[in-house]
């Protein structure tokens, strides 16, 4: 199974054609942003949001790997909030103002 994380990723509406080139000319980070997210939104102000809800988010992934590239490039122009399965992994990157992501744990607990 592995271990999966939790993923959130906020593009700002100024490097939307360059990502969505970006995704055309790499068919499998096409596949990771727009396939296998479990949300896609475009948002009021022209931006795309993502989220993945289980996903392995590995640098040593070639699709991972790339879109870090990407995102390293347009360090003012997205933000990314990662969490782990461990209560302390958690990692946040970029800088937008149009993406806020807080962190808000919670014990769910059902029993008989």
């Amino acid at each position: 199974m592995g271990y999966r994380s939790e993923v959130h990723l906020g593009i700002d509406e100024a490097i939307v054609e360059q990502l969505l080139t970006f995704a055309g000319i790499n068919q499998e980070c096409y596949k990771l942003l727009f396939e296998y997210a479990d949300e896609t939104v475009k948002t009021k102000k022209g931006g795309i949001y993502f989220k993945w809800e289980h996903i392995k988010w590995y640098d040593s992934y070639d699709e991972i790997s790339k879109l870090q590239g990407f995102l390293n490039d347009h360090d003012d122009h997205f933000r990314l909030c990662r969490i782990g399965e461990s209560a302390e992994d958690v990692e946040e990157q970029g800088y937008s103002e149009d993406y806020t992501f807080w962190i808000n744990r919670s014990v769910e607990v059902d029993f008989e």
